[in-house]
């Protein structure tokens, strides 16, 4: 499957978001192994793993660049009004500062 339409960066865009998902779902594999298997003698809570913190990162990051994909794509339909974009990417960014407090 060809997109021949969409920009290099549109395009960049979406392979380093194919790769932040895969990175994703490598820490949620390698939590619940570890929540599972590693430490299935020990007490619910009493440990924690440092992908927890990983999976707050990517979760954010990726919901953050598909929101601005989507901000984008809407104000270029809406013939690029700024009220729009405002009132759209209010709500992304106040959840991207989210992952400064994790």
């Amino acid at each position: 499957m060809s997109f021949t339409k969409d920009s290099k960066t549109m395009r960049s865009i979406v392979n380093f978001l194919w790769i932040l998902d895969t990175l994703h779902l490598a820490f949620v594999v390698y939590t619940m192994y570890f929540a599972l298997i590693t430490s299935r003698n020990r007490p619910p809570g009493s440990s924690t793993v440092w992908t927890n913190g990983a999976l707050v990162i990517a979760s954010n990051l990726s919901d953050f660049c598909v929101r601005c994909i989507f901000i984008h794509r809407i104000c270029h339909l809406s013939g690029h009004a700024k009220l729009v974009a405002s009132v759209l990417g209010t709500p992304s960014l106040a959840s991207a500062g989210e992952i400064r407090y994790m």
